[in-house]
């Protein structure tokens, strides 16, 4: 995770987190997901055997959008992909594929043309 930034839809901020990924043949792509999309792709993976990861907790009472927030949580979000990918039968998953895709149906969000503000 190399940072997130912020987008607005629909009257609502929320945090992009950008996922830098490079594959066995050394190519790299960026990926950006919100953290619902974590959330659904742990909420797939727990039902699995070897699973034992915890997803950083969800913001309830405050903005998600805070800076110092949104850092942390960058920090957390690469290392549960670390550890996520390497869990053999868990990284070798199609959803955790499909998750850091840059095709994905499942995982992508709505673009609106205004970007808050990027948090590097």
């Amino acid at each position: 995770v190399l940072g997130a930034y912020y987008e607005n839809l629909d009257s609502k901020s929320f945090a992009v987190y950008s996922i830098a990924v490079t594959d066995a043949d050394n190519k790299t792509w960026l990926v950006k997901r919100r953290y619902r999309n974590f959330d659904r792709l742990h909420q797939y993976l727990k039902n699995l055997p070897n699973y034992k990861l915890q997803l950083p907790p969800k913001r309830i009472f405050s903005s998600s959008t805070e800076d110092a927030f949104v850092h942390k949580r960058c920090i957390q979000l690469n290392k549960y992909l670390q550890d996520l990918l390497s869990i053999a039968n868990i990284a070798e998953q199609q959803e955790v594929w499909d998750f850091l895709s840059m095709s994905s149906k499942k995982y992508s969000f709505g673009r609106s043309s205004s970007v808050v503000r990027t948090l590097a």
